[in-house]
């Protein structure tokens, strides 16, 4: 999710004026097309590796749990958080939120 879709936004938000809202303390998000891009990819990601054969060991992530990383991602590269005053990175965030996100939804998953 961070080497694709981070990638992605990033090629998207230099394409649009207004793409780079960590330097703007105007902004509470960036456009969203690029909330979107990073989304989509992520999500695509999700969908791929649900398409993999998984060893005897192993067990299926379930599609809901990707779909909720990718909704993690996207928070993560969208919204700057800032801690006095000076943004956190995304290439941080990304990983971090999507994988509490796919955490969560896992544990939700087995509990029902």
């Amino acid at each position: 999710m961070l080497a694709f879709g981070d990638a992605a936004s990033g090629l998207t938000g230099s394409m649009m004026k207004g793409g780079n809202v960590r330097q703007s303390y105007n902004r509470l998000h960036k456009p969203f097309p690029i909330m979107a891009v990073i989304f989509v990819v992520c999500f695509s990601i999700g969908i791929v590796l649900s398409s993999i054969p998984l060893a005897p060991d192993m067990s299926p992530v379930p599609f809901f749990v990707y779909a909720v990383g990718a909704l993690g991602a996207t928070i993560g590269d969208t919204v700057p958080i800032r801690i006095k005053g000076k943004a956190i990175d995304d290439n941080l965030m990304i990983p971090l939120l999507s994988g509490i996100c796919m955490t969560v939804a896992g544990s939700y998953d087995e509990l029902t």
